[in-house]
C-alpha cells in the first residue's frame, strides 16, 4: 500500500490517469488490474482484495 501526493507527483498520477482522489490502485504482478475512484465501503474495497487474491 502506498500514498501518492498527486500535486507533488503529476506526471505519476497522469501515467495512471488519476483524476479524483480518493483513487485506489490494485496491481497483481506489476499489472494495473483494477481502480476505484471516490469514497467506497471497506466491505467493496475488500470483495475487491478478495477477487485479486484469489
Amino acid at each position: 500500500i502506498a500514498k501518492l501526493d498527486t500535486s507533488r507527483h503529476q506526471m505519476t498520477a497522469a501515467r495512471f490517469q488519476i483524476r479524483g482522489v480518493p483513487t485506489l490502485l490494485f496491481f497483481k504482478n506489476n499489472k494495473l488490474v483494477d481502480q476505484v475512484v471516490g469514497a467506497v465501503p471497506q466491505p467493496e474495497i475488500e470483495q475487491r482484495l478478495n477477487v485479486l487474491l484469489s
